[in-house]
């Protein structure tokens, strides 16, 4: 239990800026604001893995861990599905596109994820 509550301590919240808007804000504990996302930035990607490989989240961070610092990572299988997907969260926007970007070509499909 100590290690979820640290865990939502230490995590920071993305939420809209106003009901109705499309720019978000990103906040860090204490309610600090860290960046504010324009409705074309994502600093979170949608990652699926082909059938019949092995990945865990600590490989997925790993691997992309290159393109920049990486917040969150979860994987699930899908129900009635070999593939494995999940969801990586960059630390900033320009960091989630580099990897979305260099990764098309990859073994991986990403996509962005508001």
């Amino acid at each position: 239990m100590e290690g979820v509550r640290r865990s939502v301590a230490e995590e920071c919240i993305e939420d809209q800026l106003l009901p109705d808007s499309s720019v978000r804000l990103v906040l860090e504990r204490g309610g600090q604001v860290r960046t504010i996302l324009m409705p074309d930035e994502y600093r979170t990607v949608r990652v699926i893995v082909s059938s019949g490989v092995q990945l865990s989240e600590a490989d997925l961070r790993e691997e992309l861990s290159q393109y920049g610092e990486v917040e969150k990572v979860r994987l699930s299988t899908r129900g009635g599905f070999d593939d494995v997907c999940g969801t990586v969260t960059f630390r900033l926007p320009k960091h989630a596109e580099l990897a979305v970007n260099r990764s098309r070509g990859g073994g991986t499909d990403s996509e962005n994820v508001s």
